[in-house]
């Protein structure tokens, strides 16, 4: 198959919205997509390979090695859509995928949520940071009337909402380890609590409201 009729075949239904939410790693994921079709790889490879680049973003930050841990994340989110590429192009649709890709996405979050705080032994740190940020993404995953859909947002909006999310998260911890100011990871942790939060407050009222 060639690249364009590769490309054409792997567009989303919700394309737009997708391409504004993923500003970033959308650019890469058709090309991904298309080499690991070409090195005869499946979509739940990939979907593995995924999890293996989240995993080592959250090793890597906990080693100090920064910008490794940011390549990593980078890789493992251009490789949470580009699963979803090949699927669509050569029409290999696994049953399992969606739980596959759910529980992968507990593992990865759950590693690079903990892995700038681990060597400090604040357990209860710990559990407010993991507590708030599921909080507010399996309320997302499972409750939001807009599961199952990608929101239409702005591109500034989008942005706004990854730099209190996760991302935001994990690319301040970045810094800190290149500008070796690791011993704030604490603050850091206890401020993203308080934004995980707030974004779990703002989609519990969009839910509530009249």
């Amino acid at each position: 198959m060639k690249y364009s009729d590769f490309k054409k075949s792997c567009v989303r239904s919700d394309a737009s919205a997708n391409d504004v939410t993923h500003f970033f790693s959308r650019w890469f994921a058709v090309p991904a997509a298309y080499l690991c079709f070409r090195l005869g790889l499946s979509p739940n490879q990939v979907t593995g390979l995924f999890l293996l680049f989240g995993v080592l973003s959250g090793v890597t930050l906990y080693l100090g090695m920064g910008l490794a841990a940011y390549l990593f994340w980078r890789l493992h989110m251009i490789l949470d859509m580009a699963d979803g590429s090949l699927a669509r192009a050569t029409k290999l649709f696994s049953p399992n995928a969606v739980g596959f890709d759910r529980s992968n996405h507990i593992v990865i979050n759950t590693t690079i949520l903990l892995a700038p705080i681990v060597s400090f032994g604040s357990i209860a740190m710990a559990n407010v940071l993991t507590a708030s940020f599921f909080l507010h993404y399996f309320f997302y995953r499972n409750y939001s009337k807009e599961k199952g859909e990608t929101q239409q947002l702005s591109l500034f909006v989008s942005f706004v909402r990854h730099a209190l999310g996760i991302e935001g998260y994990v690319a301040v911890n970045v810094l800190l380890v290149i500008a070796s100011l690791e011993r704030y990871a604490l603050y850091v942790a206890a401020v993203y609590s308080m934004f995980f939060m707030l974004l779990f407050f703002i989609k519990l009222y969009r839910q509530i409201r009249p």
